[in-house]
């Protein structure tokens, strides 16, 4: 009969490491990268955290990500957390590698062009008291 203990299931599993966002330069410049990975939800959360530390914040997104992007965007100002203070669309030319697509053996390089979305927001006066029960670790 097989020893069912956890020494033979290999090591344990590493705690998941706390959610603070963008790392890296961004965070110092207050960016957050807008994706369909998680729900609107946590993205406004996050925002709150970033008007706790800083005065504005800037949102960022891609193609799929701009719905979620507005919808955070609309949210915070609908609940009087921040207002908007510059939004602006950008296209971008990204250049694909023949490694990064496996389909394209010829070696050539690629040229798409991206949608960037870009949302400035400020925090309002009543910013403090609204978050006043928010706590930061």
């Amino acid at each position: 009969m097989a020893d069912y203990r956890r020494e033979n299931y290999g090591s344990r599993p590493q705690p998941r490491q706390r959610l603070t966002g963008n790392t890296g330069p961004n965070e110092a410049q207050n960016i957050i990268r807008v994706s369909t990975n998680r729900n609107t939800r946590f993205w406004i959360y996050l925002a709150k955290i970033y008007l706790k530390r800083h005065k504005e914040v800037e949102f960022q997104s891609y193609s799929d990500g701009i719905s979620s992007c507005v919808r955070v965007c609309e949210n915070l100002e609908r609940f009087g957390y921040a207002t908007f203070t510059l939004v602006q669309t950008n296209t971008i030319t990204v250049v694909r590698l023949a490694e990064q697509n496996p389909r394209n053996r010829n070696g050539e390089q690629k040229r798409l062009r991206r949608v960037r979305f870009t949302v400035k927001m400020e925090k309002t006066k009543n910013f403090e008291e609204l978050t006043s029960n928010m706590r930061l670790d």
